[in-house]
Protein backbone atom coordinates (compact mmCIF):
# COMPACT_ATOMS: atom_id res chain seq x y z
CA UNK A 1 0.00 0.00 0.00
CA UNK A 2 2.95 2.33 0.54
CA UNK A 3 4.11 1.55 -2.99
CA UNK A 4 0.61 2.21 -4.29
CA UNK A 5 0.60 5.52 -2.41
CA UNK A 6 3.77 6.57 -4.23
CA UNK A 7 2.45 5.44 -7.61
CA UNK A 8 -0.80 7.37 -7.15
CA UNK A 9 0.94 10.51 -5.91
CA UNK A 10 3.30 10.54 -8.91
CA UNK A 11 0.53 9.49 -11.35
CA UNK A 12 2.52 6.43 -12.41
CA UNK A 13 1.19 3.15 -13.88
CA UNK A 14 1.74 -0.20 -12.10
CA UNK A 15 4.54 -1.02 -14.55
CA UNK A 16 6.70 1.66 -12.90
CA UNK A 17 6.97 -0.64 -9.87
CA UNK A 18 9.89 -2.95 -10.59
CA UNK A 19 9.93 -5.09 -7.45
CA UNK A 20 7.96 -5.36 -4.22
CA UNK A 21 9.17 -8.13 -1.90
CA UNK A 22 10.87 -8.76 1.45
CA UNK A 23 9.66 -5.44 2.87
CA UNK A 24 11.11 -3.30 0.06
CA UNK A 25 9.76 -1.88 -3.17
CA UNK A 26 11.54 -0.26 -6.11
CA UNK A 27 9.87 2.30 -8.35
CA UNK A 28 11.25 4.16 -11.40
CA UNK A 29 9.82 7.69 -11.70
CA UNK A 30 10.60 10.85 -13.68
CA UNK A 31 13.11 13.11 -11.95
CA UNK A 32 11.09 16.32 -11.95
CA UNK A 33 10.55 19.04 -9.39
CA UNK A 34 6.89 18.07 -9.12
CA UNK A 35 7.73 14.38 -8.54
CA UNK A 36 10.24 15.27 -5.85
CA UNK A 37 7.71 17.51 -4.12
CA UNK A 38 5.01 14.84 -4.26
CA UNK A 39 7.41 12.24 -2.84
CA UNK A 40 8.23 14.54 0.07
CA UNK A 41 4.51 14.91 0.77
CA UNK A 42 4.00 11.14 0.67
CA UNK A 43 6.91 10.69 3.06
CA UNK A 44 5.27 13.07 5.55
CA UNK A 45 1.88 11.36 5.23
CA UNK A 46 3.35 7.88 5.79
CA UNK A 47 5.35 9.12 8.80
CA UNK A 48 2.23 10.73 10.26
CA UNK A 49 0.23 7.52 9.80
CA UNK A 50 2.78 5.40 11.66
CA UNK A 51 3.11 7.96 14.45
CA UNK A 52 -0.65 8.16 14.88
CA UNK A 53 -1.41 4.44 14.64
CA UNK A 54 1.68 2.83 16.22
CA UNK A 55 3.31 5.70 18.15
CA UNK A 56 6.46 5.12 16.11
CA UNK A 57 6.80 1.42 16.97
CA UNK A 58 6.77 0.71 13.25
CA UNK A 59 7.69 2.85 10.29
CA UNK A 60 8.76 2.91 6.67
CA UNK A 61 11.68 4.71 5.07
CA UNK A 62 11.55 6.25 1.60
CA UNK A 63 14.72 7.00 -0.33
CA UNK A 64 15.07 8.46 -3.82
CA UNK A 65 18.15 8.77 -5.99
CA UNK A 66 18.60 10.61 -9.27
CA UNK A 67 19.82 8.52 -12.23
CA UNK A 68 20.53 8.89 -15.92
CA UNK A 69 19.78 6.45 -18.70
CA UNK A 70 23.38 5.27 -18.74
CA UNK A 71 23.15 4.37 -15.04
CA UNK A 72 20.88 1.47 -16.00
CA UNK A 73 23.69 -0.14 -17.98
CA UNK A 74 26.14 -2.43 -16.24
CA UNK A 75 28.99 -2.71 -18.67
CA UNK A 76 32.57 -2.98 -17.59
CA UNK A 77 34.51 -1.25 -16.27
CA UNK A 78 32.06 1.22 -14.71
CA UNK A 79 29.32 -1.18 -13.51
CA UNK A 80 27.10 1.87 -13.18
CA UNK A 81 23.91 -0.03 -12.47
CA UNK A 82 25.50 -1.88 -9.57
CA UNK A 83 26.84 1.41 -8.23
CA UNK A 84 23.37 2.96 -8.56
CA UNK A 85 21.75 0.17 -6.57
CA UNK A 86 24.46 0.22 -3.90
CA UNK A 87 24.02 3.96 -3.50
CA UNK A 88 20.23 3.65 -3.32
CA UNK A 89 20.35 1.03 -0.58
CA UNK A 90 22.87 3.15 1.34
CA UNK A 91 20.47 6.10 1.15
CA UNK A 92 17.65 3.84 2.33
CA UNK A 93 19.60 2.90 5.46
CA UNK A 94 20.03 6.61 6.22
CA UNK A 95 16.34 7.25 5.61
CA UNK A 96 15.41 4.59 8.17
CA UNK A 97 17.28 6.51 10.86
CA UNK A 98 15.26 9.73 10.43
CA UNK A 99 12.02 8.52 8.87
CA UNK A 100 9.81 10.26 11.45
CA UNK A 101 11.49 13.67 11.12
CA UNK A 102 11.78 13.77 14.91
CA UNK A 103 14.11 16.78 14.76
CA UNK A 104 11.64 18.65 12.55
CA UNK A 105 7.86 18.65 12.38
CA UNK A 106 7.10 15.41 14.27
CA UNK A 107 5.53 15.84 17.72
CA UNK A 108 7.93 15.41 20.62
CA UNK A 109 5.20 14.10 22.93
CA UNK A 110 2.11 12.16 21.93
CA UNK A 111 -1.21 13.56 23.12
CA UNK A 112 -3.08 10.33 23.80
CA UNK A 113 -6.07 9.66 26.03
CA UNK A 114 -7.02 6.29 27.52
CA UNK A 115 -10.68 6.75 28.56
CA UNK A 116 -11.31 2.98 28.25
CA UNK A 117 -7.87 1.83 29.39
CA UNK A 118 -5.31 0.06 27.27
CA UNK A 119 -5.98 -2.39 24.46
CA UNK A 120 -6.24 -6.00 25.64
CA UNK A 121 -3.98 -7.14 22.79
CA UNK A 122 -1.46 -4.29 22.69
CA UNK A 123 -1.03 -2.41 25.95
CA UNK A 124 0.59 0.56 24.23
CA UNK A 125 -2.57 1.41 22.28
CA UNK A 126 -5.70 3.05 23.76
CA UNK A 127 -8.87 0.97 23.66
CA UNK A 128 -11.87 2.51 21.91
CA UNK A 129 -14.55 -0.20 22.16
CA UNK A 130 -15.20 -3.83 23.04
CA UNK A 131 -14.68 -6.55 20.46
CA UNK A 132 -16.75 -9.69 19.91
CA UNK A 133 -14.95 -11.40 22.81
CA UNK A 134 -15.89 -8.66 25.26
CA UNK A 135 -12.34 -7.26 25.42
CA UNK A 136 -11.64 -3.54 25.23
CA UNK A 137 -9.43 -3.18 22.19
CA UNK A 138 -7.90 -0.75 19.72
CA UNK A 139 -9.02 -0.61 16.09
CA UNK A 140 -5.54 -1.48 14.84
CA UNK A 141 -5.45 -4.62 16.99
CA UNK A 142 -8.87 -5.70 15.77
CA UNK A 143 -7.72 -5.15 12.19
CA UNK A 144 -4.63 -7.30 12.70
CA UNK A 145 -6.84 -10.11 14.02
CA UNK A 146 -9.18 -9.58 11.08
CA UNK A 147 -6.25 -9.83 8.63
CA UNK A 148 -5.26 -13.19 10.10
CA UNK A 149 -8.82 -14.46 9.76
CA UNK A 150 -9.21 -12.99 6.28
CA UNK A 151 -6.06 -14.59 4.94
CA UNK A 152 -7.06 -18.02 6.19
CA UNK A 153 -10.79 -17.91 5.39
CA UNK A 154 -11.22 -15.67 2.34
CA UNK A 155 -9.88 -15.69 -1.22
CA UNK A 156 -9.46 -12.12 -2.39
CA UNK A 157 -8.32 -8.75 -1.09
CA UNK A 158 -9.72 -5.40 -2.24
CA UNK A 159 -7.87 -2.09 -1.96
CA UNK A 160 -10.45 0.69 -2.13
CA UNK A 161 -10.10 4.42 -2.53
CA UNK A 162 -13.32 5.02 -0.57
CA UNK A 163 -14.44 3.47 2.71
CA UNK A 164 -18.04 3.56 1.50
CA UNK A 165 -17.33 1.58 -1.69
CA UNK A 166 -18.32 -1.72 -0.04
CA UNK A 167 -20.19 -2.58 3.11
CA UNK A 168 -19.15 -5.25 5.59
CA UNK A 169 -21.28 -8.36 5.47
CA UNK A 170 -21.18 -12.17 5.41
CA UNK A 171 -18.97 -12.23 2.31
CA UNK A 172 -17.03 -8.97 2.83
CA UNK A 173 -14.79 -8.22 5.80
CA UNK A 174 -13.65 -4.58 5.84
CA UNK A 175 -10.86 -3.27 8.08
CA UNK A 176 -11.61 -0.36 10.41
CA UNK A 177 -8.43 1.68 9.98
CA UNK A 178 -7.63 3.15 6.54
CA UNK A 179 -4.00 2.52 5.60
CA UNK A 180 -2.33 5.55 3.98
CA UNK A 181 -5.80 6.62 2.84
CA UNK A 182 -6.85 3.24 1.40
CA UNK A 183 -9.55 0.95 2.78
CA UNK A 184 -8.82 -2.79 2.75
CA UNK A 185 -11.48 -5.49 2.55
CA UNK A 186 -11.39 -9.29 2.29
CA UNK A 187 -13.93 -11.14 0.18
CA UNK A 188 -14.87 -14.73 -0.54
CA UNK A 189 -14.80 -16.42 -3.94
CA UNK A 190 -16.67 -14.92 -6.83
CA UNK A 191 -19.79 -17.05 -6.38
CA UNK A 192 -20.31 -15.62 -2.89
CA UNK A 193 -19.12 -12.03 -3.26
CA UNK A 194 -19.91 -11.31 -6.91
CA UNK A 195 -17.75 -9.51 -9.42
CA UNK A 196 -16.21 -6.09 -8.93
CA UNK A 197 -16.77 -4.45 -12.30
CA UNK A 198 -18.97 -1.63 -10.91
CA UNK A 199 -16.25 -0.67 -8.40
CA UNK A 200 -13.73 -0.42 -11.25
CA UNK A 201 -16.09 1.73 -13.32
CA UNK A 202 -16.64 4.04 -10.36
CA UNK A 203 -12.88 4.38 -9.86
CA UNK A 204 -13.23 3.08 -6.29
CA UNK A 205 -11.22 -0.14 -6.72
CA UNK A 206 -7.47 0.48 -6.73
CA UNK A 207 -6.35 -3.15 -6.57
CA UNK A 208 -7.91 -6.62 -6.40
CA UNK A 209 -5.70 -9.59 -5.53
CA UNK A 210 -6.50 -13.28 -5.56
CA UNK A 211 -4.50 -14.96 -2.77
CA UNK A 212 -6.34 -18.31 -2.63
CA UNK A 213 -4.19 -21.38 -2.18
CA UNK A 214 -3.63 -23.73 -5.14
CA UNK A 215 -5.96 -26.72 -5.28
CA UNK A 216 -3.11 -29.02 -6.35
CA UNK A 217 0.55 -29.03 -7.32
CA UNK A 218 -0.34 -29.21 -11.00
CA UNK A 219 -3.49 -27.07 -11.21
CA UNK A 220 -3.80 -23.68 -12.88
CA UNK A 221 -3.28 -20.73 -10.54
CA UNK A 222 -4.99 -18.10 -12.69
CA UNK A 223 -8.69 -17.58 -11.99
CA UNK A 224 -9.29 -14.20 -13.62
CA UNK A 225 -7.76 -11.98 -10.94
CA UNK A 226 -4.24 -10.71 -10.29
CA UNK A 227 -2.36 -13.14 -8.04
CA UNK A 228 -0.50 -12.17 -4.87
CA UNK A 229 1.17 -14.94 -2.91
CA UNK A 230 0.56 -13.56 0.58
CA UNK A 231 -1.38 -16.53 1.93
CA UNK A 232 -0.13 -19.40 4.05
CA UNK A 233 -1.47 -22.86 4.80
CA UNK A 234 -3.48 -23.30 8.00
CA UNK A 235 -4.46 -26.84 9.11
CA UNK A 236 -8.18 -27.48 9.46
CA UNK A 237 -10.17 -30.37 10.84
CA UNK A 238 -11.19 -32.84 8.13
CA UNK A 239 -13.65 -35.72 8.20
CA UNK A 240 -10.88 -38.15 9.14
CA UNK A 241 -9.94 -35.97 12.12
CA UNK A 242 -13.54 -35.99 13.35
CA UNK A 243 -13.61 -39.79 13.11
CA UNK A 244 -10.27 -40.19 14.93
CA UNK A 245 -10.62 -37.42 17.50
CA UNK A 246 -9.81 -39.89 20.29
CA UNK A 247 -6.16 -39.12 19.47
CA UNK A 248 -6.72 -35.66 21.00
CA UNK A 249 -7.46 -37.07 24.44
CA UNK A 250 -5.19 -35.69 27.13
CA UNK A 251 -5.17 -32.05 26.03
CA UNK A 252 -8.57 -31.15 27.50
CA UNK A 253 -6.96 -28.84 30.08
CA UNK A 254 -5.69 -26.59 27.28
CA UNK A 255 -8.41 -26.79 24.61
CA UNK A 256 -12.09 -27.62 24.52
CA UNK A 257 -13.46 -30.74 22.89
CA UNK A 258 -15.96 -28.47 21.14
CA UNK A 259 -13.09 -27.02 19.09
CA UNK A 260 -13.03 -30.15 16.94
CA UNK A 261 -15.44 -28.99 14.25
CA UNK A 262 -15.28 -29.67 10.52
CA UNK A 263 -13.27 -26.96 8.68
CA UNK A 264 -12.36 -25.22 11.96
CA UNK A 265 -8.71 -24.31 12.37
CA UNK A 266 -6.54 -26.63 14.45
CA UNK A 267 -4.75 -25.26 17.47
CA UNK A 268 -1.10 -26.11 18.10
CA UNK A 269 -2.27 -28.51 20.82
CA UNK A 270 -4.23 -30.47 18.22
CA UNK A 271 -1.36 -30.39 15.73
CA UNK A 272 0.93 -31.87 18.41
CA UNK A 273 -1.32 -34.96 18.51
CA UNK A 274 -1.41 -35.59 14.76
CA UNK A 275 1.52 -38.04 14.63
CA UNK A 276 -0.05 -40.36 17.19
CA UNK A 277 -0.95 -43.76 15.74
CA UNK A 278 -3.32 -46.58 16.68
CA UNK A 279 -1.64 -49.38 18.56
CA UNK A 280 -0.49 -52.30 16.46
CA UNK A 281 -2.02 -54.74 18.91
CA UNK A 282 -4.73 -56.86 17.31
CA UNK A 283 -6.96 -56.08 20.27
CA UNK A 284 -6.67 -52.32 19.68
CA UNK A 285 -9.07 -52.03 16.78
CA UNK A 286 -11.34 -49.39 18.29
CA UNK A 287 -10.00 -46.01 17.10
CA UNK A 288 -12.66 -44.22 19.16
CA UNK A 289 -10.96 -45.45 22.32
CA UNK A 290 -8.30 -43.01 23.52
CA UNK A 291 -6.37 -45.87 25.15
CA UNK A 292 -5.73 -47.36 21.72
CA UNK A 293 -3.68 -44.37 20.53
CA UNK A 294 0.03 -44.07 21.22
CA UNK A 295 2.89 -41.72 20.41
CA UNK A 296 4.36 -38.46 21.59
CA UNK A 297 2.24 -35.32 21.85
CA UNK A 298 4.80 -32.82 20.60
CA UNK A 299 5.50 -30.11 18.04
CA UNK A 300 8.40 -29.64 15.69
CA UNK A 301 9.31 -26.05 14.84
CA UNK A 302 11.10 -25.68 11.50
CA UNK A 303 12.92 -22.52 10.48
CA UNK A 304 15.20 -22.09 7.49
CA UNK A 305 16.47 -19.79 4.78
CA UNK A 306 18.52 -19.77 1.60
CA UNK A 307 22.29 -19.78 2.16
CA UNK A 308 24.36 -16.82 0.97
CA UNK A 309 21.43 -14.99 -0.62
CA UNK A 310 23.35 -11.71 -0.84
CA UNK A 311 26.18 -13.43 -2.66
CA UNK A 312 23.71 -15.03 -5.06
CA UNK A 313 22.36 -11.61 -6.05
CA UNK A 314 25.81 -10.01 -6.21
CA UNK A 315 27.80 -12.72 -7.98
CA UNK A 316 25.02 -14.73 -9.55
CA UNK A 317 24.10 -11.75 -11.70
CA UNK A 318 27.35 -10.76 -13.36
CA UNK A 319 25.56 -8.03 -15.32
CA UNK A 320 22.51 -7.19 -13.16
CA UNK A 321 19.50 -5.41 -14.61
CA UNK A 322 16.03 -4.64 -13.32
CA UNK A 323 14.66 -7.59 -15.27
CA UNK A 324 17.24 -10.05 -13.92
CA UNK A 325 16.88 -8.84 -10.34
CA UNK A 326 13.09 -9.04 -10.48
CA UNK A 327 13.13 -12.47 -12.11
CA UNK A 328 15.58 -13.90 -9.55
CA UNK A 329 13.62 -12.40 -6.65
CA UNK A 330 10.29 -13.72 -7.91
CA UNK A 331 11.63 -17.17 -8.72
CA UNK A 332 13.21 -17.47 -5.28
CA UNK A 333 9.98 -16.33 -3.63
CA UNK A 334 7.81 -18.70 -5.70
CA UNK A 335 9.32 -21.85 -4.19
CA UNK A 336 8.41 -20.86 -0.63
CA UNK A 337 5.28 -18.81 -1.31
CA UNK A 338 3.67 -20.96 -4.02
CA UNK A 339 5.04 -24.51 -3.97
CA UNK A 340 5.34 -24.89 -0.18
CA UNK A 341 1.71 -24.03 0.74
CA UNK A 342 0.52 -26.26 -2.12
CA UNK A 343 2.56 -29.27 -0.95
CA UNK A 344 1.36 -28.70 2.63
CA UNK A 345 -2.23 -28.73 1.39
CA UNK A 346 -1.75 -32.00 -0.47
CA UNK A 347 0.79 -34.00 1.53
CA UNK A 348 1.42 -32.37 4.94
CA UNK A 349 -2.02 -31.08 5.97
CA UNK A 350 -1.07 -30.67 9.64
CA UNK A 351 1.71 -28.14 9.07
CA UNK A 352 1.03 -24.57 10.19
CA UNK A 353 2.80 -21.95 8.08
CA UNK A 354 3.80 -19.03 10.28
CA UNK A 355 5.43 -17.46 7.24
CA UNK A 356 6.95 -18.63 3.98
CA UNK A 357 8.18 -16.39 1.20
CA UNK A 358 11.15 -14.47 -0.06
CA UNK A 359 14.07 -16.69 0.92
CA UNK A 360 12.95 -18.05 4.30
CA UNK A 361 10.24 -20.02 6.06
CA UNK A 362 8.94 -20.75 9.56
CA UNK A 363 6.69 -23.79 10.00
CA UNK A 364 5.18 -25.63 12.97
CA UNK A 365 3.98 -29.19 12.62
CA UNK A 366 3.80 -32.58 14.33
CA UNK A 367 7.14 -33.76 15.62
CA UNK A 368 7.55 -36.84 13.41
CA UNK A 369 6.26 -35.76 10.01
CA UNK A 370 7.85 -32.29 9.91
CA UNK A 371 11.39 -33.64 9.29
CA UNK A 372 9.97 -35.51 6.29
CA UNK A 373 8.62 -32.20 4.97
CA UNK A 374 12.01 -30.54 5.48
CA UNK A 375 13.75 -33.34 3.58
CA UNK A 376 11.17 -33.10 0.80
CA UNK A 377 11.80 -29.36 0.57
CA UNK A 378 15.57 -29.84 0.35
CA UNK A 379 15.23 -32.39 -2.44
CA UNK A 380 12.72 -30.33 -4.42
CA UNK A 381 14.71 -27.12 -3.95
CA UNK A 382 17.78 -28.83 -5.35
CA UNK A 383 15.78 -29.72 -8.45
CA UNK A 384 14.19 -26.26 -8.58
CA UNK A 385 17.60 -24.55 -8.85
CA UNK A 386 18.76 -27.05 -11.52
CA UNK A 387 21.19 -28.77 -9.09
CA UNK A 388 23.27 -25.60 -8.80
CA UNK A 389 25.67 -26.41 -5.92
CA UNK A 390 25.97 -22.71 -5.02
CA UNK A 391 22.25 -22.31 -4.19
CA UNK A 392 21.19 -24.23 -1.07
CA UNK A 393 19.23 -23.70 2.11
CA UNK A 394 19.76 -24.64 5.73
CA UNK A 395 17.17 -25.44 8.37
CA UNK A 396 16.87 -25.85 12.11
CA UNK A 397 14.27 -27.98 13.89
CA UNK A 398 13.35 -28.08 17.57
CA UNK A 399 10.96 -30.54 19.22
CA UNK A 400 8.86 -29.11 22.05
CA UNK A 401 5.66 -29.69 23.94
CA UNK A 402 2.70 -27.47 22.95
CA UNK A 403 2.08 -24.45 25.11
CA UNK A 404 5.38 -22.62 24.76
CA UNK A 405 5.10 -18.97 23.64
CA UNK A 406 5.58 -18.39 19.93
CA UNK A 407 8.63 -16.19 20.47
CA UNK A 408 10.26 -19.02 22.43
CA UNK A 409 9.67 -21.44 19.56
CA UNK A 410 11.08 -18.89 17.13
CA UNK A 411 14.18 -18.24 19.24
CA UNK A 412 14.96 -21.94 19.69
CA UNK A 413 14.46 -22.67 15.99
CA UNK A 414 16.66 -19.69 15.07
CA UNK A 415 19.43 -21.04 17.30
CA UNK A 416 19.13 -24.43 15.59
CA UNK A 417 19.29 -22.69 12.20
CA UNK A 418 22.47 -20.87 13.21
CA UNK A 419 23.98 -24.19 14.26
CA UNK A 420 23.00 -25.71 10.91
CA UNK A 421 24.86 -23.00 9.01
CA UNK A 422 28.02 -23.64 11.08
CA UNK A 423 29.65 -20.50 9.69
CA UNK A 424 32.78 -21.02 11.81
CA UNK A 425 33.45 -24.53 10.50
CA UNK A 426 37.05 -24.91 9.35
CA UNK A 427 36.06 -26.84 6.22
CA UNK A 428 34.15 -24.55 3.88
CA UNK A 429 32.44 -27.54 2.25
CA UNK A 430 30.95 -28.50 5.60
CA UNK A 431 29.33 -25.10 6.15
CA UNK A 432 25.63 -24.51 5.54
CA UNK A 433 23.48 -26.73 3.28
CA UNK A 434 22.60 -28.70 6.41
CA UNK A 435 19.87 -29.33 8.96
CA UNK A 436 19.89 -29.54 12.76
CA UNK A 437 17.30 -31.84 14.33
CA UNK A 438 17.27 -33.33 17.84
CA UNK A 439 20.47 -31.36 18.43
CA UNK A 440 22.37 -33.21 15.70
CA UNK A 441 23.73 -31.54 12.56
CA UNK A 442 23.38 -33.44 9.30
CA UNK A 443 24.37 -32.30 5.82
CA UNK A 444 21.50 -32.60 3.38
CA UNK A 445 23.56 -34.93 1.19
CA UNK A 446 23.74 -37.36 4.14
CA UNK A 447 20.04 -37.18 4.99
CA UNK A 448 19.07 -40.18 2.80
CA UNK A 449 21.25 -42.37 5.02
CA UNK A 450 19.44 -41.11 8.12
CA UNK A 451 16.09 -41.73 6.46
CA UNK A 452 17.14 -45.22 5.36
CA UNK A 453 18.15 -46.11 8.92
CA UNK A 454 14.77 -44.91 10.24
CA UNK A 455 12.89 -46.85 7.58
CA UNK A 456 14.85 -49.99 8.35
CA UNK A 457 14.21 -49.64 12.10
CA UNK A 458 10.47 -49.11 11.51
CA UNK A 459 10.29 -52.16 9.26
CA UNK A 460 12.25 -54.44 11.61
CA UNK A 461 10.28 -53.22 14.60
CA UNK A 462 7.03 -54.09 12.84
CA UNK A 463 8.20 -57.41 11.43
CA UNK A 464 9.73 -58.76 14.62
CA UNK A 465 7.81 -56.93 17.33
CA UNK A 466 10.76 -55.10 18.86
CA UNK A 467 9.95 -53.98 22.38
CA UNK A 468 10.05 -50.34 23.39
CA UNK A 469 12.80 -51.03 25.92
CA UNK A 470 14.94 -52.65 23.23
CA UNK A 471 14.52 -49.69 20.86
CA UNK A 472 15.26 -47.13 23.57
CA UNK A 473 18.30 -49.18 24.56
CA UNK A 474 19.74 -48.48 21.13
CA UNK A 475 20.17 -44.82 22.11
CA UNK A 476 22.67 -45.79 24.81
CA UNK A 477 24.58 -47.94 22.33
CA UNK A 478 24.62 -45.07 19.79
CA UNK A 479 26.15 -42.76 22.39
CA UNK A 480 28.66 -45.45 23.30
CA UNK A 481 29.60 -46.09 19.68
CA UNK A 482 30.11 -42.39 18.91
CA UNK A 483 32.21 -41.60 21.99
CA UNK A 484 35.65 -42.97 21.20
CA UNK A 485 37.07 -41.42 24.38
CA UNK A 486 34.92 -43.70 26.55
CA UNK A 487 36.92 -46.77 27.73
CA UNK A 488 33.80 -48.89 27.12
CA UNK A 489 33.53 -47.68 23.52
CA UNK A 490 34.75 -50.96 22.00
CA UNK A 491 32.10 -52.96 23.86
CA UNK A 492 29.11 -51.51 22.00
CA UNK A 493 29.21 -54.23 19.30
CA UNK A 494 29.13 -57.13 21.75
CA UNK A 495 26.39 -55.50 23.82
CA UNK A 496 24.34 -54.85 20.71
CA UNK A 497 24.72 -58.45 19.55
CA UNK A 498 23.88 -59.81 23.01
CA UNK A 499 20.75 -57.65 23.42
CA UNK A 500 19.58 -58.50 19.91
CA UNK A 501 19.93 -62.25 20.44
CA UNK A 502 18.29 -62.22 23.87
CA UNK A 503 15.46 -59.73 23.34
CA UNK A 504 14.69 -60.37 19.68
CA UNK A 505 15.90 -63.66 18.21
CA UNK A 506 15.36 -65.86 21.27
CA UNK A 507 11.78 -64.60 21.68
CA UNK A 508 10.76 -65.76 18.20
CA UNK A 509 9.27 -69.24 18.54
CA UNK A 510 8.38 -69.96 14.90
CA UNK A 511 11.46 -71.54 13.27
CA UNK A 512 10.90 -69.92 9.87
CA UNK A 513 10.55 -66.42 11.34
CA UNK A 514 13.48 -67.07 13.63
CA UNK A 515 15.64 -67.95 10.65
CA UNK A 516 14.41 -64.86 8.79
CA UNK A 517 15.20 -62.64 11.78
CA UNK A 518 18.72 -64.10 12.09
CA UNK A 519 19.31 -63.47 8.40
CA UNK A 520 18.10 -59.84 8.39
CA UNK A 521 19.80 -58.95 11.65
CA UNK A 522 23.03 -60.55 10.39
CA UNK A 523 22.93 -58.26 7.37
CA UNK A 524 22.38 -55.26 9.63
CA UNK A 525 25.20 -56.32 11.91
CA UNK A 526 27.46 -56.65 8.90
CA UNK A 527 26.75 -53.03 7.98
CA UNK A 528 27.77 -52.08 11.52
CA UNK A 529 31.07 -53.92 11.27
CA UNK A 530 30.02 -56.83 13.51
CA UNK A 531 30.88 -60.41 12.63
CA UNK A 532 27.41 -62.02 12.45
CA UNK A 533 28.70 -65.45 13.49
CA UNK A 534 30.53 -64.14 16.52
CA UNK A 535 27.74 -61.70 17.28
CA UNK A 536 24.73 -64.03 17.26
CA UNK A 537 26.29 -67.42 17.80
Amino acid sequence: LAALKVLDALALPPTSQITNAAGKFLIVAPNTAQARAQLATVRQEINAWFLQQSFGLAGLGLAAKAASCNDFLDKKPEHRFQALMDGLFADLEKAKLHRFDLAGTAPAVFDVAYPHGVCAYNERLPADRQDGQGHWSAALSRDQIAIGKGLSRQDRLLVLRSADAVASGPSVQRLDVPIFGYTVAFTAHEDSSGKFGPLVQQGSLARCWDFSLPDSLTGTLWSGYARRYINAYVPRFREVDIQTQAKYKGIEDDVSGEDVQFEAGKTLNHIACEDRLPKRDDKADDIANAANWQGQVALMTLKGDVDNLGTIFQKGLQAPTFAKMAALSRQMNAFFAVWLPAVCTQEFPNTYTVFAGGDDFFLIGPWHSTPHLAARMAAEFKTYVAHNPAITFSAGMVMTKPGLPMHTLATQAEEALDAAKASQHADEKQRKNAVVVFGERVLWKDWPQVQAAQDQLDRVRTDFGLSTSYVYGLFHLIDLASNTADPEHAMWRSRFAYRTKRYVVDKIKVPERRAQAQKEISVALGHLGIDPQNGLG
